[in-house]
């Protein structure tokens, strides 16, 4: 009872007074044992316990060797990572474009979401914010944290020589927080995007409309359609219809004259290309790119083209006898038709002479 008593002695009421104690009570003593079992007990109960994780912690480091991680956990390990590295890489791009090129950024009420434009976030901050919360709603959708990552990535997705895929953080008009794309041709940094052209031939026939005939990648299709093509670097909308005109065809319109412009997918194409009239001067040789597959040009009246765009065809009868069947649905031809008509350039069926001045 040695530490009982000496429990006694702090737990006492007097303990703490100046000057002599009285003797303890029967029931201060009764109070100091009870205080002097219950901390005896949980001084035992804890150095026991303790005791006991320093015996079970030795023990399972002899027999158990450290865990390893997965394969699975290595990979998670590794996609997020690389993640982060393009995920830099992309927002760094971004910034840059931005800094070199004022155009690509929007400002004022068209980026006020308050007026019912899509806001572009600029702001680190803010931008992280809304490719975690994409990120989150992906990874719920598809369960794969790869492809959440990719699908979230703001900045500079990818691009190539011609081209720029970028995703901006956005907030739509009601109040959402996402991410939307827009491609950019690298040209119209520059200035000038190309141009297309509505050439008009007069020939024996009367005034001709000619086409080329071109087989298109992306639709996997031969195609009936206007000249046209990319400006290059410091060329006018005008220099670089000329030209296209003249490489495609081997036709020559010395002055053609502006019709109007066009965007042919205003949800995620950022280019806006005019498109030109001009009357044949001359006529001389193609100058074909390596990359094109372009089979010749065709010459249709008016009327054949209303036709053909009415059935969304044309059967070609090719210089070899053979007859292919061209889908004929080229935008650039019926807004340059409609802008030529609007202008008084084709009157109902008829095309007029082109006053150049």
């Amino acid at each position: 009872m040695k530490l009982s008593s000496s429990f006694l002695s702090i737990y006492s009421p007097f303990s703490r007074s100046a000057g002599p104690q009285p003797p303890l009570t029967g029931r201060s003593r009764l109070l100091g044992m009870m205080v002097a079992i219950v901390f005896t007990a949980f001084t035992t109960i804890g150095v026991v316990t303790c005791v006991k994780k320093i015996h079970a912690y030795i023990i399972t480091k002899k027999t158990i060797p450290d865990r390893k991680p997965s394969a699975s956990e290595l990979h998670a390990k590794e996609v997020a990572e690389s993640a982060k590295k393009a995920d830099k890489i992309a927002i760094d791009r971004y910034f840059a474009l931005l800094k070199q090129y004022p155009s690509l950024k929007r400002e004022g009420i068209l980026n006020d979401h308050k007026h019912g434009a899509y806001e572009i976030f600029y702001e680190v901050p803010q931008i992280e914010s809304v490719r975690h919360q994409v990120h989150e709603r992906i990874l719920k959708k598809h369960k794969s944290a790869e492809w959440a990552h990719q699908a979230s990535r703001v900045g500079v997705v990818a691009e190539d020589d011609y081209w720029l895929w970028i995703r901006d953080a956005v907030k739509a008009p009601k109040g959402l927080e996402h991410t939307y794309n827009r491609i950019v041709m690298k040209s119209q940094l520059t200035g000038s995007i190309g141009a297309a052209i509505l050439p008009i031939f007069k020939g024996k026939n009367g005034h001709e409309i000619p086409l080329v005939l071109s087989y298109r990648h992306a639709l996997h299709s031969w195609e009936l359609e206007l000249p046209r093509g990319s400006a290059k670097p410091g060329e006018t909308g005008a220099e670089a219809a000329k030209r296209e005109l003249a490489e495609e065809t081997g036709l020559v319109s010395i002055k053609p004259i502006l019709l109007g412009s066009m965007n042919c997918d205003s949800g995620a194409l950022a280019s806006v290309v005019p498109i030109y009239a001009g009357t044949i001067d001359s006529v001389g040789s193609t100058k074909h790119d390596k990359t094109e597959a372009i089979a010749g040009t065709y010459r249709y009246t008016l009327n054949e083209i209303e036709n053909g765009l009415e059935k969304g065809y044309i059967d070609v009868k090719l210089k070899n006898g053979s007859t292919l069947r061209a889908n004929l649905h080229d935008p650039f031809l019926m807004s340059a038709i409609l802008k030529a008509k609007s202008k008084g350039l084709i009157d109902l069926h008829h095309i007029k002479d082109i006053a150049v001045d």
